[in-house]
């Protein structure tokens, strides 16, 4: 992506949270743009006729520190996530 010209490059979904550390700093050894990182909020299940994710959003917020570390400088969040990610994201990060 970054020989065709991109000026950001990232992940997007997944298999969750969890992995997506690994994967930033595998990244970020791949380029010089910015990452922008956007995990899900777990393996979706169906439960009773619903697609539940089992991440809650201080668990996935407990995990940014350690994707900024690891290089990205975008985090939000994919499937699962709700506003509710964003706000522990932002309240982890002290902003």
């Amino acid at each position: 992506m970054t020989r065709a010209g991109a000026h950001v490059v990232g992940a997007n979904c997944g298999v969750g949270i969890d992995h997506a550390v690994a994967l930033c700093r595998a990244m970020t050894g791949s380029t010089d743009r910015p990452l922008w990182i956007k995990p899900n909020a777990g393996i979706p299940e169906l439960v009773n006729g619903e697609v539940v994710y089992r991440t809650d959003a201080e668990t996935f917020a407990a995990y940014v520190p350690d994707l900024v570390a690891a290089g990205a400088k975008f985090v939000g969040g994919c499937c699962g996530s709700t506003p509710e990610f964003v706000a522990a994201m932002r309240r982890r990060l002290g902003r």
